[in-house]
C-alpha cells in the first residue's frame, strides 16, 4: 500500500513539474525574459521519464548532434 502511494505521488510530481515547465516555456516564446525553448525542452525531458509521447516529441526537436547514441550505428563503433 505504501509503495503504491509513493509511486502515485512520484508520477503526479513528474507530471506536474513537466507540464509546468512546458506551459511556462510556451509563455516564454512570447515573453522576452523567459527562455521558452529551453523550458519546453526541459519539460519534455521530465515528462519523457513517464510518457512515451513526450520522449518522441523531445527526440523530434533535439538536433542529432546533441542526442545520446542509443546504440552503435556501425560495427566499428560497437567494438
Amino acid at each position: 500500500m505504501q509503495e503504491t502511494r509513493r509511486s502515485l505521488v512520484a508520477t503526479a510530481a513528474i507530471s506536474v513539474a513537466g507540464t509546468t515547465l512546458v506551459v511556462v516555456g510556451i509563455a516564454g516564446l512570447f515573453l522576452p525574459v523567459i527562455p521558452g525553448v529551453v523550458l519546453i525542452g526541459s519539460g519534455l525531458a521530465v515528462l519523457g521519464k513517464q510518457y512515451g509521447w513526450a520522449r518522441r516529441a523531445l527526440h523530434r526537436v533535439t538536433p542529432a548532434r546533441l542526442r545520446r547514441p542509443s546504440e552503435p550505428t556501425t560495427e566499428v563503433e560497437a567494438a
